[in-house]
């Protein structure tokens, strides 16, 4: 009762915050109901509560018009993985998910390496720690057992975000993204977050998305429905990725016409482009300056001929030279001499 108030006001704060301009803070400033309430929302930044600040001076964003909207633009896809989830043994279902590795190089490599295994970590078997039912799920805490305090990548290390151009507002939500750690420098493990809610800005600057789901739809939201415990909102009975893996093709079958028709619009746009670009480039050479590129040409020409003239005649110098040499026996002395 009291939880689902929250993540009600939550959501609605988010909402109100994203289409009114305005600033929302989900914080421990927020009035607490119980000392408990005040540890988990004292390990909000950690924990990624619905309390959390949203406070985009801890990222860097982007210039607006860097800005990718999923709802206006299909981003190429770089790799296509796959997750099965289990509860307690029982199969869930499975889910895809398309990487966008073109906008975040490093951040989509580092997913589908944990997917394959390659590096010797992987998500297999690694929980969903954390059920925001209509905001968000959290998984990965790859070693951390279902608290989703830490993860680990799969470079051995964390590492640096990269950039925050996706958004992570979008209708139909599923925007994957990694989740940063607690502390700054927020650096990226292996925790991630799938969105349920199309209003998400919550997420915007501070976690890096790297792809969405583009398949299974109906095991996102069996995983939505699951029941949770506390106020940290675990689930009460584990649930694992119980397998996982990358697509030999990179393409969600179902989308192929839709990113075929998205590609021949793009190559069609740029060649439009080019062809625009450069009638407008010859369109702005005035004519009058035409006129003294020929005059130059003309110039070339003569000065070019000019020249052959004093090879030609300084050639038949030469010869003459050579001739009155020999007939003396020897080169260079003339008859004058």
């Amino acid at each position: 009762g009291r939880r689902d108030g929250l993540r009600r006001a939550a959501a609605a704060a988010a909402a109100i915050g994203a289409w009114g301009g305005v600033q929302v803070v989900l914080s421990g400033a927020v009035p607490l109901a119980s000392a408990q309430d005040e540890v988990f929302a004292n390990n909000t930044d950690q924990l990624l509560s619905p309390l959390e600040e949203i406070n985009v001076d801890k990222g860097i964003p982007p210039p607006r018009e860097d800005w990718i909207l999923l709802n206006e633009t299909l981003p190429e896809p770089t790799e296509r993985v796959w997750m099965e989830f289990e509860k307690r043994g029982v199969f869930l279902g499975r889910i895809n998910i398309t990487l966008y590795g073109k906008i975040v190089p490093k951040a989509a490599d580092n997913f589908a390496s944990l997917c394959r295994g390659d590096k010797g970590v992987s998500y297999e078997n690694s929980t969903m720690f954390r059920v925001l039912r209509d905001i968000n799920l959290q998984f990965g805490d790859i070693g951390d057992e279902g608290r989703g305090l830490r993860g680990r990548s799969s470079f051995g290390a964390p590492f640096a975000r990269e950039n925050f151009r996706i958004r992570h507002s979008v209708v139909g939500h599923n925007v994957v993204s990694m989740i940063r750690s607690g502390q700054p420098p927020y650096l990226l493990d292996s925790r991630f977050l799938i969105t349920r809610n199309d209003i998400a800005e919550y997420a915007d600057d501070r976690f890096v998305a790297v792809g969405r789901v583009t398949g299974g739809e109906e095991t996102l939201a069996t995983l939505d429905q699951v029941k949770t415990r506390g106020v940290g909102n675990r689930p009460r009975q584990p649930v694992r990725i119980r397998a996982c893996g990358v697509y030999d093709d990179p393409v969600e079958p179902s989308l192929r016409s839709v990113y075929d028709e998205t590609r021949a619009q793009e190559r069609s746009k740029a060649k439009k482009d080019k062809e625009t670009e450069t009638e407008s480039e010859f369109q702005a050479v005035p004519a009058s300056s035409l006129q003294p590129i020929l005059i130059d040409k003309k110039k070339l020409t003569e000065e070019d001929n000019r020249r052959q003239a004093e090879l030609k005649a300084k050639k038949i110098q030469q010869k003459e030279t050579v001739e009155k040499a020999n007939r003396f026996g020897f080169f260079g002395i003339t008859s004058d001499k």
